[in-house]
């Protein structure tokens, strides 16, 4: 029973194959969302860093005594935008950094042959 099962695992189941395809297509996947949030990240950061620098500009004109009724509506906007990009910035992953180790499904199929031998070594010794 042992013997099939490990079989199974080896031929069918988990065949090194299928575990090198799987782990190519995670590491792309993960790439393809890590790229996505870093652009995300960046225009945020870019855009944020905009809006501060307007904040900073109309509060020094207002500290230079320039003052008008749209500044403060405008501020209120600025102040807002400058809100929700932090909100958002913050809600973005860190980038991932686990990665599975290219060489997964030969440490895999080592494994479960030694798995196999230990397994059929124990039957013998068992076995009347």
């Amino acid at each position: 029973m042992e013997r099939r099962t490990l079989q199974g695992l080896k031929d069918k189941l988990m065949h090194p194959d299928l575990v090198r395809a799987f782990i190519t297509e995670y590491q792309r996947a993960l790439r393809e969302a890590n790229t996505q949030d870093a652009m995300a990240r960046k225009t945020h950061m870019r855009r944020l860093d905009a809006v501060r620098k307007e904040i900073d500009n109309m509060v020094d004109a207002i500290a230079k005594g320039m003052f008008h009724d749209s500044m403060k509506a405008r501020m209120d906007r600025l102040e807002a935008e400058r809100k929700d990009l932090e909100t958002r910035i913050s809600a973005l992953p860190a980038p991932a950094p686990i990665v599975l180790h290219p060489g997964l499904a030969d440490i895999y199929a080592r494994k479960v042959t030694d798995l196999e031998r230990v397994a059929f070594n124990r039957f013998c010794i068992l076995r009347p």
